[in-house]
């Protein structure tokens, strides 16, 4: 993969950041405890989605890694 891409592809994973975190917040309001595990175990699948897809990036272009800043 080339640097520019790679680059445009950090951000848009990084740009998924806020709205994982805003559902986060809002998944803290389900009531019943059964739909509130589902659904955070499902968002969490989403969110760790995310390093899968950075690690390849990570692994060629090591300071694109965002846990570096």
């Amino acid at each position: 993969m080339d640097r520019n891409l790679a680059e445009r592809i950090v951000k848009g994973v990084l740009d998924l950041s806020p709205p994982f975190n805003a559902l986060d917040i809002l998944s803290k309001e389900i009531v019943d405890p059964d739909e509130k595990r589902a659904f955070r175990l499902a968002l969490g699948k989403l969110m760790a989605g995310t390093t899968e897809l950075l690690r390849p990036i990570v692994r060629q272009f090591p300071d694109l890694d965002p846990d570096t800043d």
